[in-house]
């Protein structure tokens, strides 16, 4: 790793654990600098802001989950495999859990920079969707089934860490049974989402997705649609 690359993590390691003893709000990039041994102007080189830094905590937790998938065992049941990533993806953010809890206001606001849902965190939220949608794709889904299906487990998984910031039973025992109980009730639905029967009502909520993702031009606010009555 090139030195440039070492600062650069010396400084985020740095910043996360000021973040977890003091507080994101409460740490100021001048802390973080002093801390980490550099001037304020390098600290900055790296990171131009505290966002800066969120943005680089998402993209390691997300590359930790990623390393941990490629030596999972193939040929698990849907259930197994579901059950190894969303465990994993608690392990992986649990060292900075309080720090989670301290930015989830923001994480969930849409109009926020550093939120999941946000134009500047689509990188990651693309992989992170991408690991689900690897870990369905055995199931032979069809492919407009299979994205939906992605993107709820993905939705799923962000109401679980919201529930894990706050976890205080001993190793967030309470999440990672959530996980299970979820699962246990996911699982099934996938599979009967392949069945024939389960086809109408499959294509109704994908085309309901759809429309619900496609950005809106209208300029003006529209109440329910009304049908005309006659008489």
């Amino acid at each position: 790793m090139k030195k440039a690359e070492l600062t650069r993590q010396h400084v985020l390691d740095t910043a996360l654990a000021l973040f977890r003893k003091r507080g994101f709000e409460e740490t100021t990039m001048r802390d973080i600098a002093r801390a980490a041994g550099l001037a304020l102007g390098a600290a900055y080189y790296h990171f131009p802001s505290k966002d800066a830094l969120l943005f680089a905590f998402y993209d390691a937790n997300q590359s930790a989950t990623e390393a941990r998938t490629r030596v999972y065992p193939t040929g698990e049941p849907l259930r197994a495999r579901l059950g190894r990533l969303f465990h994993d993806r608690l392990h992986d953010v649990a060292p900075n859990r309080t720090l989670l809890g301290a930015i989830i206001p923001r994480h969930a606001n849409p109009a926020d920079p550093v939120s999941a849902f946000s134009a500047e965190s689509a990188d990651v939220r693309a992989r992170a969707i991408a690991l689900f949608d690897a870990a369905i794709a055995p199931e032979d889904l069809p492919p407009p089934t299979r994205a939906l299906v992605a993107r709820a487990l993905w939705a799923a998984h962000l109401g679980i860490l919201i529930y894990f910031a706050d976890d205080r039973s001993p190793g967030q025992r309470k999440t990672h049974r959530l996980v299970d109980d979820v699962l246990d009730l996911v699982t099934p639905l996938v599979a009967l989402a392949r069945t024939p029967a389960a086809a109408p009502l499959v294509a109704q909520v994908v085309r309901a997705a759809s429309r619900a993702m496609q950005p809106d031009r209208r300029s003006g606010p529209r109440g329910p649609r009304s049908r005309s009555r006659a008489g």
